[in-house]
């Protein structure tokens, strides 16, 4: 999945109660582990502290939860 917006929350949880680790900028492309309703977990990779904007990140968690409506649909070979 891509983000869309100029910056995505990714939280430690599948609802937008849940603490931001990172914000991840528009054009970051993330790996889908799994859904749950309108919330996509996806994986956290080591560059994403480079391109993203940490907000909390102490355990170097390597997933988290956005919105589904913050992301678009990367199909295979695209970038």
């Amino acid at each position: 999945m891509r983000v869309k917006s100029a910056h995505a929350n990714v939280h430690t949880g599948p609802t937008s109660g849940n603490e931001v680790l990172v914000l991840a900028a528009k054009g970051t492309v993330l790996p889908v582990l799994a859904r749950r309703g309108e919330w996509v977990q996806v994986g956290l990779s080591p560059e994403l502290r480079k391109t993203g904007l940490v907000m909390r990140w102490y355990k170097n968690e390597t997933n988290g939860w956005i919105h589904d409506s913050m992301l678009d649909v990367v199909k295979a070979g695209e970038k």
